[in-house]
């Protein structure tokens, strides 16, 4: 049950490189490159956050969100 819950939570949280790839792009700190770098790396993450979700969330919670 906790597992589930810690699935579920995790693919909430996937969305959450949105603002954090935004706050990528506006810094002035980072070279156009580092940007690009950096903002991919998050982005994959966000997959892998989703895909680890996903797989402890279980079939049954996943086909329920799709219905």
């Amino acid at each position: 049950m906790i597992k589930r819950f810690i699935g579920v939570a995790l693919i909430f949280i996937s969305v959450a490189y949105i603002p954090i790839i935004g706050s990528i792009a506006v810094s002035s700190s980072f070279s156009v490159a580092e940007k690009g770098i950096y903002s991919a790396i998050v982005y994959g993450l966000s997959w892998a956050v989703l895909f680890l979700g996903i797989y402890w969330a279980g079939p049954e919670l996943v086909q329920k969100l799709k219905d």
